[in-house]
């Protein structure tokens, strides 16, 4: 579904993603008392914006972040700019690491428990030496079968479906690094200042 209809367009055919502020600080959460170019954004922000990209994945699009009645002076608002770039290179980054664990641990994981199905089969088939009648060699031949199909279960679930979820964080992370962010001040008017 072409969800560009929802979102207002510019001159030049971008889907613009707008998000008005009464001032900069409402871009970037409340604990973070960094330097306005290293703070991070307000997750509200962060998540409108991700939600917005992804929303329109298929089209050019910008960010213009308004700034209500003019209330910022033009250093602090390219500050601003640059703290929001950061702050999604900076996510992106992150998950590009947590996407290359995420698979470490699924290929890891399924070497080991791929051996450990091989030694539970192997003590199955040698639980004859146990001296039992034959249910309690059945139970201890599927227990231990069972055991070694249930050590494969989340290596399996992280190699065919959980890195998923990861990798397309990551390419919407990295779709945003791209896209053309800006900061206006906006005055009571309706005028870009």
């Amino acid at each position: 579904m072409n969800l560009d209809k929802f979102y207002s367009q510019d001159n030049d055919g971008f889907s613009v993603i707008d998000i008005n502020v009464e001032n900069l600080n409402e871009l970037f959460h409340y604990l973070d008392h960094s330097v306005l170019h290293k703070k991070d954004l307000d997750p509200n922000v962060e998540q409108y914006i991700f939600e917005s990209v992804e929303e329109l994945k298929d089209s050019k699009k910008k960010i213009v972040i308004f700034c209500q009645n003019g209330c910022e002076e033009q250093e602090q608002i390219e500050k601003a700019e640059i703290g929001v770039k950061l702050y999604f290179h900076y996510r992106y980054n992150f998950y590009y690491g947590h996407l290359k664990s995420k698979l470490y641990q699924g290929i890891s994981s399924i070497i080991l428990g791929t051996i450990f199905l091989f030694l539970y089969v192997i003590v199955g088939e040698h639980s004859d030496i146990v001296k039992t009648n034959d249910l309690f060699k059945g139970v201890i031949e599927e227990g231990l079968l069972i055991m070694g199909w249930v050590a494969l279960w989340k290596p399996i679930e992280i190699l065919l479906y959980d890195w998923r979820v990861e990798f397309n964080k990551f390419k919407i992370y990295k779709e945003i690094i791209k896209i053309d962010i800006s900061i206006k001040n906006f005055n009571s008017h309706g005028k870009i200042v």
